[in-house]
Protein backbone atom coordinates (compact mmCIF):
# COMPACT_ATOMS: atom_id res chain seq x y z
CA UNK A 1 0.00 0.00 0.00
CA UNK A 2 1.64 3.31 -1.00
CA UNK A 3 0.86 6.23 0.86
CA UNK A 4 0.76 10.04 -0.74
CA UNK A 5 -0.21 13.22 0.44
CA UNK A 6 -3.32 13.07 -1.80
CA UNK A 7 -4.91 9.68 -0.02
CA UNK A 8 -4.25 11.27 3.39
CA UNK A 9 -7.35 12.89 4.86
CA UNK A 10 -7.81 16.55 4.65
CA UNK A 11 -6.96 17.80 8.73
CA UNK A 12 -3.18 15.70 8.05
CA UNK A 13 -3.19 17.41 4.68
CA UNK A 14 -4.06 20.75 5.90
CA UNK A 15 -1.16 20.58 8.67
CA UNK A 16 1.52 19.09 6.50
CA UNK A 17 0.85 22.09 4.19
CA UNK A 18 1.53 24.07 6.90
CA UNK A 19 4.56 22.44 7.57
CA UNK A 20 5.78 22.49 4.06
CA UNK A 21 4.86 26.39 3.84
CA UNK A 22 5.70 27.81 7.04
CA UNK A 23 8.63 30.21 7.13
CA UNK A 24 11.43 29.50 9.37
CA UNK A 25 12.18 31.47 12.66
CA UNK A 26 15.21 32.46 13.81
CA UNK A 27 16.22 31.29 17.94
CA UNK A 28 15.56 34.77 19.57
CA UNK A 29 18.18 34.59 22.31
CA UNK A 30 19.53 38.25 22.79
CA UNK A 31 16.93 39.28 24.58
CA UNK A 32 15.93 36.65 27.17
CA UNK A 33 17.66 38.41 30.32
CA UNK A 34 16.60 41.95 29.15
CA UNK A 35 14.66 44.15 32.36
CA UNK A 36 11.65 45.60 30.09
CA UNK A 37 10.73 48.83 31.33
CA UNK A 38 7.51 50.62 30.37
CA UNK A 39 7.35 54.44 30.26
CA UNK A 40 4.30 56.54 32.01
CA UNK A 41 1.98 57.76 29.48
CA UNK A 42 2.90 61.53 28.44
CA UNK A 43 6.39 61.44 29.82
CA UNK A 44 7.92 62.10 26.63
CA UNK A 45 11.18 60.34 24.87
CA UNK A 46 13.73 60.21 28.11
CA UNK A 47 13.62 58.02 30.27
CA UNK A 48 15.51 58.37 33.51
CA UNK A 49 17.49 55.35 35.32
CA UNK A 50 19.29 55.58 38.50
CA UNK A 51 21.99 53.48 39.68
CA UNK A 52 23.48 53.61 43.14
CA UNK A 53 26.98 53.15 44.03
CA UNK A 54 28.05 50.41 46.92
CA UNK A 55 29.05 51.29 50.04
CA UNK A 56 31.97 49.97 51.42
CA UNK A 57 32.54 46.63 54.00
CA UNK A 58 31.92 47.74 57.78
CA UNK A 59 33.86 44.71 59.34
CA UNK A 60 34.80 46.49 62.61
CA UNK A 61 32.33 45.87 65.26
CA UNK A 62 30.92 48.95 67.57
CA UNK A 63 32.37 49.64 70.55
CA UNK A 64 30.69 48.61 74.19
CA UNK A 65 28.62 52.16 74.16
CA UNK A 66 27.15 51.48 70.64
CA UNK A 67 28.21 54.79 69.43
CA UNK A 68 27.48 55.68 65.47
CA UNK A 69 29.92 54.39 62.95
CA UNK A 70 31.66 57.49 61.08
CA UNK A 71 28.59 57.68 57.88
CA UNK A 72 29.12 56.53 54.26
CA UNK A 73 28.14 58.79 51.21
CA UNK A 74 25.59 57.51 49.33
CA UNK A 75 26.14 58.44 45.62
CA UNK A 76 23.35 57.94 42.51
CA UNK A 77 24.66 58.18 39.13
CA UNK A 78 21.74 58.78 36.73
CA UNK A 79 21.42 57.58 32.98
CA UNK A 80 19.09 59.18 30.72
CA UNK A 81 17.95 56.77 27.98
CA UNK A 82 16.06 58.17 25.10
CA UNK A 83 13.67 56.07 23.62
CA UNK A 84 12.78 55.53 19.66
CA UNK A 85 10.24 54.60 17.84
CA UNK A 86 10.83 51.67 15.17
CA UNK A 87 7.46 50.57 12.89
CA UNK A 88 6.46 48.73 9.68
CA UNK A 89 2.97 48.23 8.02
CA UNK A 90 2.32 46.26 5.32
CA UNK A 91 -0.40 47.26 2.88
CA UNK A 92 -2.70 44.34 1.73
CA UNK A 93 -4.02 44.58 -2.24
CA UNK A 94 -6.81 41.54 -1.39
CA UNK A 95 -10.07 42.20 -0.66
CA UNK A 96 -10.48 40.45 2.47
CA UNK A 97 -13.44 39.87 5.42
CA UNK A 98 -12.45 41.29 8.44
CA UNK A 99 -13.24 38.20 10.72
CA UNK A 100 -11.24 36.32 13.02
CA UNK A 101 -10.19 33.63 10.57
CA UNK A 102 -9.24 35.01 7.80
CA UNK A 103 -5.89 33.53 6.09
CA UNK A 104 -4.56 36.64 4.79
CA UNK A 105 -5.20 38.50 7.66
CA UNK A 106 -3.72 35.77 10.01
CA UNK A 107 -0.71 34.82 8.16
CA UNK A 108 -0.22 38.98 7.71
CA UNK A 109 -0.44 39.12 11.65
CA UNK A 110 1.78 36.34 12.30
CA UNK A 111 5.06 37.73 9.94
CA UNK A 112 4.39 40.88 11.50
CA UNK A 113 5.15 39.48 14.87
CA UNK A 114 7.76 37.72 13.71
CA UNK A 115 9.44 40.78 12.01
CA UNK A 116 8.60 42.59 15.75
CA UNK A 117 10.89 40.08 17.67
CA UNK A 118 13.67 39.26 15.37
CA UNK A 119 14.13 43.57 15.21
CA UNK A 120 14.15 43.70 18.52
CA UNK A 121 16.21 40.71 18.70
CA UNK A 122 18.81 42.33 15.91
CA UNK A 123 19.02 45.41 17.98
CA UNK A 124 19.56 44.14 21.19
CA UNK A 125 22.40 42.52 19.62
CA UNK A 126 23.75 45.41 18.31
CA UNK A 127 23.32 46.87 22.25
CA UNK A 128 25.37 44.06 23.25
CA UNK A 129 27.61 44.28 20.99
CA UNK A 130 28.58 47.78 21.09
CA UNK A 131 29.20 48.17 24.90
CA UNK A 132 31.15 44.99 25.09
CA UNK A 133 34.79 45.10 25.93
CA UNK A 134 37.54 43.07 24.71
CA UNK A 135 41.45 42.49 24.87
CA UNK A 136 42.66 42.02 21.52
CA UNK A 137 45.84 40.15 21.32
CA UNK A 138 46.19 39.78 17.77
CA UNK A 139 49.88 41.41 16.46
CA UNK A 140 53.14 40.27 15.77
CA UNK A 141 55.01 40.51 18.97
CA UNK A 142 57.99 39.22 19.94
CA UNK A 143 57.06 36.39 22.56
CA UNK A 144 59.24 37.96 25.63
CA UNK A 145 56.89 41.27 24.98
CA UNK A 146 54.21 39.14 25.73
CA UNK A 147 55.22 37.48 28.20
CA UNK A 148 56.08 40.65 29.96
CA UNK A 149 52.85 42.75 28.82
CA UNK A 150 50.94 39.60 30.54
CA UNK A 151 52.81 39.81 34.27
CA UNK A 152 52.18 43.67 33.83
CA UNK A 153 48.80 43.07 33.40
CA UNK A 154 48.66 40.41 36.11
CA UNK A 155 50.36 42.55 38.69
CA UNK A 156 48.06 45.65 37.50
CA UNK A 157 45.19 43.66 38.18
CA UNK A 158 46.72 42.01 41.64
Amino acid sequence: MSVSIASLPPQIQQRYNAKLLSTPEHNLIHNLFASPVELPDNNGFIDRQSRYDRLDLFEVPLDDAQSNPPPQQLNRVDVDCRVRVYATYMVLTRQVTITNEDPVLNSAAARLGQALRETQDALQRDNLESSASIINCVGKRQSAHVKSSLIDFKLLVA
